[in-house]
């Protein structure tokens, strides 16, 4: 290997959007995000992809050229001239209005041009280099755009890497997957690697700042230099679009109850978990409750819902359910079917209890090579499925690791518009400006972007089929109808070994699965903990004395900054496990015990679906009390030793 090159993105501070910080189209009603009236910084997940470049060439070979480049306006020069001053040898903006507007797949398309023009003016052509990029950006958090660049250069992708090590001559990639950690070697360059993990941070040297600043020369490339198709980029090269977006709406109190002393609130906390009382809710935002009727029209698109059911090891993911639910709901409204695909090996047994949860057909593709996921194996059954067996009109997939991998290469390699995590989903007739319909019978598809701080309703367009990746815990499962009739179509697709790039050399499972997910009771901390002694010891101690009341097993779940600021486990850190929020899980517990965390929109999108919530926090005014149903105010190192010794002695109940 000769080169990496860096994939690095400018993204909008996310802290503080300005009301004019959207701009809407008056022909056509799409919006997109105004660059020019926000601040802007590198994002922070590609920057440790940067870093990791850097540390590989210290490593493995010194003579390796750091490449690193950019899509996005002018100003985007400044990342890369700090990324020159740091340690990268050559850059490469590229740049045009063309290429606003654009969605992941139109993204992915004018990066992947990019990076063939570097190969052929910057590497001579030579194919010996890697491609680093950041799992998600955080103004979007899709994860999308590096497995779609892959797709598009025909390469593989290691996804997730949470490091890597050196054996002689070659990298060694650990990744995380849903199910434990794999160690894989490409086997061939180039090869695409997103990272997960942040490594340390790299300086600037004087003089390579002098020398970034006064004289080197930044590769600008628009459009016709790296030969895109005008048809393929911005706008005119998207399959999705924004078409409504809104602040999330401020949540009414939830009433939340300030118990007079830590008995009464663990007496609180023990009646209404046995249900002895119920406790009053904030009132449910309503909009993708509105009832929807064709009333004899045909909708714009043709075909089945399908839902794609993830298993591992003969046992079907709770999220496989919670998509039936909806796809059922989807299906009715249109007047069709609802569809499964599952793929694996010697798993038949699992399709009546697709059809229990009323599909009305699972397309089973089985072969040897779907033991275990690998993503080019999957991603090919999944195609194959849907050319043999369709295009549904819509399918969904769920927001897991394994989803979010392949989701996006099935969507590029069928040309399908792709929205990721979403959290509600529904049918609606699309309008102009003007109420005129333009679409009939389309999906809504409504995630949380900016980090939370707005919610976006996108629709698909010039498409066969409208993808969705849904977000874990955010539908509730139906349960079974065992008397529904359903058929099965089994057929075996056509895979080679030598489809894949990648070797994997060893996989390590973890035990339990289950996780915070599936968990009944989550006890979950934050900043306010201040520190990883408190947060490993103080909950350590909280969930004992609560699994042992109430003889349930207790998850510990973090909030995105403790993690990122180390408050967490090494594991946690890697792997995102225990991540709860808008970019981690969402979770629906029958407990949900938040410490320290401030109650921000990315967090309590990831809780609210939680049965009971119990908030502890040193602020009063903190927003987490908004959502929380009991609340206990004053500091963690106080409270909960307090809980603790109630807990033990049966005190409050």
């Amino acid at each position: 290997m000769k080169y990496i090159v860096v994939c690095e993105k400018v993204v909008p501070n996310v802290a503080n959007i300005p009301p004019n910080g959207w701009k809407e189209n008056p022909k056509t009603g799409e919006y997109t995000l105004d660059r020019s009236v926000l601040d802007n910084e590198p994002d922070p997940l590609a920057r440790q992809a940067f870093y990791a470049a850097l540390n590989v060439r210290d490593r493995l070979n010194k003579d390796i050229k750091i490449i690193t480049i950019t899509m996005g306006p002018p100003m985007a020069e400044e990342i890369l001239r700090d990324s020159i001053a740091v340690g990268a040898d050559e850059a490469v903006l590229l740049t045009s209005k063309n290429f606003a507007g654009a969605d992941t797949r139109a993204t992915a398309y004018a990066l992947a041009q990019g990076i063939r023009k570097t190969e052929e003016v910057l590497m001579d052509g030579a194919g010996e280099y890697m491609i680093f990029a950041g799992k998600e950006a955080v103004d979007g958090d899709t994860a999308q755009v590096p497995i779609q660049i892959a797709k598009e250069l025909g390469v593989e992708c290691i996804a997730y890497a949470g490091g890597y090590s050196v054996n002689g001559n070659s990298l060694l990639f650990h990744r995380m997957t849903e199910y434990g950690r794999e160690t894989v070697s490409p086997l061939k360059t180039p090869c695409l690697v997103t990272f997960i993990s942040h490594t340390h941070a790299r300086f600037r040297n004087f003089a390579r700042t002098r020398w970034s600043q006064r004289e080197k020369e930044i590769y600008v490339w628009g459009p016709d230099e790296i030969g895109a198709k005008a048809e393929r980029i911005g706008g005119r090269g998207s399959r999705t679009q924004v078409y409504n977006i809104f602040t999330p709406p401020k949540k009414e109190t939830a009433n939340c109850i300030f118990p007079k002393s830590i008995e009464s609130a663990v007496d609180l906390i023990e009646q209404a978990y046995s249900g002895k009382i119920k406790l009053s809710k904030a009132e449910e935002e309503k909009g993708e409750l509105q009832k929807y009727t064709l009333n004899g029209r045909e909708s714009e698109y043709r075909g089945d819902v399908w839902i794609y059911a993830e298993q591992y090891n003969g046992k079907l993911h709770p999220v496989s359910f919670e998509l039936l639910t909806k796809a059922r709901e989807l299906a009715d409204t249109l007047g069709v079917k609802t569809g499964a695909v599952l793929t694996g090996k010697n798993i038949d047994p699992l399709a009546k209890d697709l059809i229990d949860r009323r599909a009305d057909k699972v397309y089973l593709a089985a072969h040897d090579l779907l033991d275990e996921f690998h993503p080019t194996h999957y991603t090919n059954a999944v195609v194959q499925t849907i050319d043999k067996y369709g295009p549904p009109q819509i399918l969904l997939v769920g927001a897991t690791p394994l989803g979010r991998e392949l989701a996006p290469a099935v969507s590029y390699i069928k040309d399908a518009g792709l929205t990721a995590d979403c959290t509600h989903l529904y049918i609606e007739d699309y309008k102009n400006r003007k109420g005129e319909v333009k679409k009939t019978g389309i999906l809504v598809q409504r995630r949380t972007a900016l980090g939370g701080n707005i919610m976006a309703d996108i629709m698909t367009k010039d498409s066969v089929m409208q993808m969705a990746t849904v977000r874990p815990g955010v539908i509730k499962a139906c349960s079974p109808h065992l008397d529904w009739k359903g058929e099965v179509e089994k057929f075996s697709p056509k895979l080679l070994p030598d489809d894949t790039k990648i070797k994997v050399l060893s996989r390590e499972h973890f035990t339990n699965t289950g996780g915070i997910e599936q968990a009944k009771i989550v006890v979950a901390g934050g900043m306010g903990l201040k520190n990883s002694n408190n947060f490993t010891n103080l909950l350590a101690d909280l969930s004992e004395a609560v699994s042992n009341r109430f003889q349930e097993k207790v998850e510990v779940g973090a909030s995105r900054r403790a993690i990122e600021f180390k408050l967490v486990s090494t594991t946690c850190q890697q792997d995102r496990g225990c991540q709860i929020g808008q970019s981690g899980k969402s979770i629906r517990p029958k407990l949900y015990i938040a410490i320290g965390i401030s109650g921000a929109v990315q967090h309590t999108e990831g809780v609210k679906n939680s049965e009971i919530i119990v908030a502890i926090n040193n602020k009063e005014e903190a927003p987490i009390f908004q959502f929380a149903d009991i609340g206990l105010v004053g500091r963690a190192e106080e409270i909960i030793p307090q809980m603790v010794k109630c807990l033990n002695n049966g005190m409050g109940g």
